[in-house]
């Protein structure tokens, strides 16, 4: 499975990588802790455990999930490929995109607009699957 899913990886713009790594982890109904009920709404429903949810704005919760999801992912593939395949381009343009992601931009003052619109997209992307959720 480590295997099958790295390769898909690899296949894909560090983007969409990225987007499916995030479905993903969303597959695991323990990992949905965040429910967003209505796209026009600022705010999102999150778990805070013993089954309370709590109504949080959105712009105080979707920066940390981006930068929690590269995290996780950047150890994934760390741990799941070794330092020659990680030496791939491929796999290269995805560890840059990962932390591109999770600096918020931060190192990325050369490429800024690219990876904005990424960032942007990612958020908009997150809140359209928390939608998906059953409450």
């Amino acid at each position: 499975m480590n295997k099958n899913l790295i390769y898909k990886l690899r296949t894909m713009h560090e983007n969409d990588a990225y987007v499916f790594f995030c479905y993903k982890l969303s597959e695991n109904k323990n990992n949905q802790m965040i429910i967003k009920t209505n796209l026009r709404h600022i705010y999102s429903n999150v778990h805070l455990g013993f089954n309370i949810w709590e109504k949080i704005l959105d712009n105080n919760i979707y920066h940390i999930i981006i930068y929690y999801i590269s995290e996780i992912m950047n150890k994934y593939i760390i741990e799941n490929t070794t330092i020659q395949e990680r030496d791939d381009t491929k796999l290269g343009e995805i560890l840059f995109y990962i932390k591109m992601m999770y600096s918020k931009l931060s190192i990325a003052e050369k490429y800024p607009r690219k990876y904005e619109k990424y960032y942007k997209n990612n958020i908009e992307s997150l809140k359209l699957q928390f939608s998906k959720f059953d409450d």
